[in-house]
């Protein structure tokens, strides 16, 4: 029987004598049986709201990417919170786990990697491609070729005016390129950003 199934047996009210006779039999501790939950801080809320909209936009931002995005709004809070709060939402970066091979049967042979060691020959644009794939391409059904061409665009321009690099200390290509020349707006994604100034 858990925790709280055991808790639930004892009602501190209907109890003619003392809580301890009930709660030594259950095994439970009374502090348990008079705890009284809170719930969530109103600045909990605030930024709870805030990063489910965030979340919506790029479901694969993770408690750092999330926490930076959030000090670029200029709130100061930490990765264990952000942890706290992704968590209490029931909410996680979509990424790619671990696939293990897992051969099912002789028709289901595992290969060896024969190229091991050649992860530098084209590391820049290689990474370019994954996070193209995970961040877009899996994550949407495009019907014909024009939206995907579309999507694909506005990924291209997310990627280098609004998406946190973190190579580049969480910063985005734009503000890297640039430099000094960019001023705050909000971005066609609703979320601040760095656009140019003068060209």
């Amino acid at each position: 029987m858990s925790l709280a199934e055991r808790r639930a047996m004892i009602e501190p009210d209907d109890c003619p004598l003392s809580i301890r006779a009930p709660c030594d039999l259950l095994g439970v501790n009374r502090s348990t049986v008079y705890y009284q939950g809170q719930g969530p801080k109103d600045s909990d809320v605030a930024v709870m709201h805030l990063i489910d909209e965030q979340y919506t936009r790029t479901p694969y931002y993770g408690v750092e990417r999330m926490t930076a995005w959030l000090h670029r709004l200029g709130i100061r809070i930490g990765h264990n919170r952000v942890r706290r709060l992704l968590r209490l939402m029931g909410l996680e970066a979509i990424y790619p786990k671990p696939r293990l091979s897992r051969p099912g049967g002789p028709e289901h042979r595992v290969y060896p990697y024969l190229l091991r060691g050649r992860a530098f020959d084209n590391i820049f644009v290689e990474r370019l491609w994954r996070s193209v794939k995970y961040e877009e391409v899996y994550l949407k059904e495009y019907g014909v070729v024009d939206e995907a061409r579309c999507g694909l665009r506005d990924y291209f321009t997310l990627y280098n005016t609004d998406r946190l690099h973190q190579s580049l200390g969480y910063k985005t290509p734009a503000e890297v390129y640039f430099g000094d020349d960019v001023t705050e707006t909000v971005s066609p994604y609703g979320v601040p950003c760095r656009v140019l100034c003068e060209m």
